[in-house]
């Protein structure tokens, strides 16, 4: 009886397996069609880490800052590496 036992327990595992991976690829190729459920899936998704404020996005403004500063740091030194200048020449 534990030869049959363990059979199904291997065999029970072993599917659940196969149909998450098969349900997993199913997903994303239907994300990947671009379609408007998708769109809303992804919606859902990211609306409760926005609520809780899980991945915090600086304000616009400060991005463009940023951006903004790290070119003109590139332009004005000798190796184009934003990080080899000092952050004071911006005043930040």
């Amino acid at each position: 009886m534990q030869y049959l036992e363990l059979a199904a327990w291997t065999l029970g595992s072993v599917l659940f397996v196969a149909i998450a991976i098969w349900i997993g690829v199913r997903m994303m190729r239907w994300a990947k069609k671009g379609s408007q459920g998708a769109a809303l899936v992804g919606l859902g998704v990211g609306l409760p880490a926005a609520l809780l404020n899980a991945n915090p996005q600086p304000p616009k403004q400060v991005q463009i800052e940023e951006v903004a500063g790290q070119i003109y740091r590139k332009k004005n030194s000798d190796s184009g590496d934003p990080e080899s200048n000092d952050a004071a020449t911006l005043g930040g």
